[in-house]
């Protein structure tokens, strides 16, 4: 039988693969990172066209968490340096309030990311709403940015 090359080698290991494990299992909780800090919500793509409410983010397994970073960047369609946004955890600037209204100026193109200081308020809060509403006060036409939400998963 004739020899058949099946191509390249690839190897694959844990640190090759996207695996998300979940946070708040009953299985081995402190290998996986319990009330560890984490990636609770994130959003690619959030258009600053538009004021009001312009994205929601889904919390991701966490049903009770500290919000301690918001990160905003990747500006695609120019600069985003004059968007004025908040955080919040309910729709139309309601409910707790993580990210007081401040402008993204250092997010100005695509390779830019800037930390958002979360509010001293918001550090001492455990939150339990499983929706995060970004709002926007001033329209920038044509760009939108990703958000990536951090904080304490106290799920058990």
């Amino acid at each position: 039988m004739p020899s058949v090359n099946p191509g390249p080698a690839a190897l694959t290991t844990q640190q090759t693969q996207a695996v998300v494990a979940p946070q708040n299992t009953a299985l081995r909780p402190a290998e996986l990172g319990f009330y560890s800090r984490r990636l609770l919500a994130f959003a690619r793509g959030v258009s600053l066209t538009g004021v009001g409410d312009v994205a929601i983010l889904n919390v991701i397994n966490a049903s009770s968490y500290v919000v301690t970073d918001i990160l905003v960047g990747n500006a695609v369609g120019g600069s985003a340096a004059a968007a004025n946004i908040t955080v919040n955890a309910g729709a139309a600037v309601t409910g707790q309030n993580f990210r007081a209204a401040a402008v993204l100026a250092g997010v100005t193109g695509p390779t830019a990311i800037v930390a958002q200081t979360v509010l001293a308020a918001a550090l001492a809060l455990i939150v339990t709403n499983q929706q995060l509403y970004v709002n926007n006060t001033v329209a920038v036409a044509g760009v939108t940015v990703d958000i990536y939400i951090y904080g304490y998963d106290l799920s058990v």
